[in-house]
């Protein structure tokens, strides 16, 4: 059975004059009451369809470095074969990483290098690094408008309405490197809403990626939830974490204090009923006898929100939070 601290939002709603229902609203309302911060995680979480296409960006972008330094002195059916032998080479290479972890750029150099396929000045693997950047921007932009990849339903007016109604401040935390992970959330949020809700400042971003925390300390590794908390000035115990991981939220649970969860399970175009109601049920064995931090589990904001809405109705339009007045607490400190 689901554990005692977990709020299941996947099930079918309950009239209102239900008492489980009520316990329920309840329950809900006095976690987020008085909340000051909301850290979000986004492939999988706000954002669907970024994960199984994170190696067609890389093998894409690798591929199109190859073709505009092998242009310069092959053409036609001598640089296509040139092209596929190099693209099956990186092809298993990326098939490595994605399934046993490790670094993409250390490899995928040599193996241009060995084609001499390398940009001119033979750059270093930070400098092919930077350069493949620059390609992957095109392909995500693409996936995007194309609907291949989508901002979950209901995340903006939800991050309107805590802003608005709680003054809570917004982050974003996702182990993508800042190419893709910016370009991704300036595409689906928009560059004014993105601005609005959850950039920052130059000094205290509100967005922390992949190549802002060290390799060893990245997800599941706590590290950057805390590193984040720090960023958005808010103590971890007036915080709440949005992710869709359950082991990644334990972790973060375990390393700091965190007033509660919540995890999204949620539908997407490439996932069919059955491999949905699956993961589902997955995740709700892995939350059997849950008794650490309260987990709320949902399919997506909606349905959250339009609850919070009974008991907080909507304070109009978001303005900027007013500054933080309580201090960082030294539970936020991260080594």
């Amino acid at each position: 059975m689901i554990g005692p601290n977990v709020i299941d939002l996947t099930q079918r709603v309950k009239p209102r004059r239900n008492e489980a229902h009520n316990e329920i609203l309840a329950r809900i309302t006095d976690l987020f009451n008085g909340i000051g911060g909301v850290l979000c995680d986004v492939d999988g979480t706000l954002a669907h369809g970024i994960e199984p296409l994170h190696k067609e960006f890389w093998l894409g972008a690798l591929v199109g470095v190859a073709r505009a330094s092998l242009g310069k002195h092959f053409d036609g059916v001598m640089l296509e074969i040139k092209l596929n032998v190099i693209r099956a080479q990186l092809q298993a290479h990326l098939d490595q990483v994605f399934s046993h972890g490790g670094f993409v750029m250390g490899m995928a150099h040599e193996i241009l290098a060995q084609a001499e396929a390398l940009p001119d000045g033979n750059p270093s693997i930070e400098e092919l690094d930077q350069l493949v950047g620059k390609y992957r921007i095109p392909l995500i932009e693409q996936a995007i408008d194309e609907g291949r990849v989508e901002l979950m339903v209901d995340t903006v007016p939800m991050f309107e309405y805590l802003r608005s109604t709680f003054h809570a401040r917004i982050g974003i935390y996702t182990n993508s490197d800042i190419v893709t992970g910016s370009t991704i959330c300036r595409r689906l949020f928009g560059q004014e809403a993105f601005d609005r809700l959850i950039r920052g400042t130059a000094d205290k971003p509100r967005r922390l990626f992949g190549s802002d925390v060290p390799r060893d300390k990245r997800k599941p590794h706590p590290f950057g939830w805390g590193l984040l908390a720090q960023n958005m000035q808010r103590d971890p115990r007036v915080c709440a974490i949005m992710e869709d991981r359950p082991n990644v939220m334990q972790e973060a649970f375990d390393a700091f204090p965190f007033r509660f969860g919540v995890l999204v399970v949620a539908p997407d175009h490439l996932r069919s009923v059955h491999a949905y109601e699956t993961k589902l049920q997955h995740v709700r064995h892995s939350l059997e006898g849950w008794e650490g931090q309260p987990i709320i589990l949902v399919r997506n904001l909606a349905r959250l929100r339009m609850l919070l809405q009974r008991k907080f109705p909507p304070a109009g339009p978001a303005a900027m939070e007013p500054a933080a007045t309580e201090p960082t607490s030294d539970s936020t400190v991260v080594s």
